[in-house]
């Protein structure tokens, strides 16, 4: 009988936003199916924990970080008894420092993919704060993907485009064979009371694009015909969603 897919949180650190009392996790997520390992997001460059002004530059000045050795992606996946080879895939929801620092650490050993609609964004002379040069550069290895796409071809991972945190912003869901479905909301919601609430994050690339995506996410939950366990990309505690919520 073919096993259900499972998704871990993998610490990679936190972080706030200098004036603000609370910190946010930062997150990555292991999914494990029958027949692969696939990590969405990497967490922070190695970088910033030896040199941290130096990678942040202008952005020093706007957040606080808390990140080891412990938290970067290669230790986290270890956690899980694998290697950076063992990962066969690695989904960037988008390419916020934050995200896709860690992305160095996998080598080139692995297919890497994102949002053409987000690397193109990033290259913009005008992008916001929270793109790093060197994340960017590194960036031009990987897939580019556009909208919508069943990762695996056989309807069990579909990458869903959510836009409005960031221009190619992109969210996961996953067909399960247990009881419920899975969603990573990644940053589409910083947390999942966000999400039920339909609030919209801190400094969103476009407002409106961030709230009619987690109205979309919304549809598709009461569309479903058994539950949905959402994960957010800077809340380590999911929830189970129904129709009836």
């Amino acid at each position: 009988m073919k096993r259900p897919t499972t998704v871990n949180i993998l610490d990679c650190g936190r972080i706030r936003f200098k004036g603000d009392s609370n910190w946010m996790p930062v997150q990555a997520f292991l999914i494990q199916t029958s027949e692969v390992n696939i990590v969405v997001d990497a967490g922070f460059h190695p970088d910033i924990i030896t040199n941290t002004k130096g990678y942040l530059g202008m952005l020093s000045s706007v957040v606080e970080i808390e990140v080891t050795k412990e938290n970067l992606i290669d230790h986290q996946i270890k956690q899980h008894n694998l290697e950076v080879s063992n990962i066969d895939k690695v989904i960037y929801s988008h390419l916020h420092f934050d995200h896709c620092g860690g992305a160095v650490l996998f080598e080139g050993k692995t297919t890497e993919m994102v949002q053409l609609k987000e690397f193109e964004s990033a290259h913009n002379a005008h992008f916001h704060f929270e793109y790093n040069k060197k994340d960017i550069d590194y960036a031009k290895n990987f897939k580019k993907i556009k909208g919508n796409l069943d990762l695996l071809g056989n309807g069990e991972i579909h990458l869903i485009e959510t836009p409005g945190h960031s221009a190619g912003h992109q969210s996961v869901w996953i067909e399960n064979s247990d009881d419920s479905d899975i969603l990573l909301l990644c940053d589409a919601s910083y947390s999942v009371h966000q999400f039920i609430h339909r609030g919209h994050s801190k400094y969103p690339f476009k407002k409106e694009l961030e709230i009619a995506s987690i109205n979309r996410l919304h549809n598709m939950i009461e569309n479903r015909n058994k539950p949905v366990c959402v994960y957010a990309g800077h809340d380590p505690i999911p929830q189970i969603i129904s129709e009836r919520y």
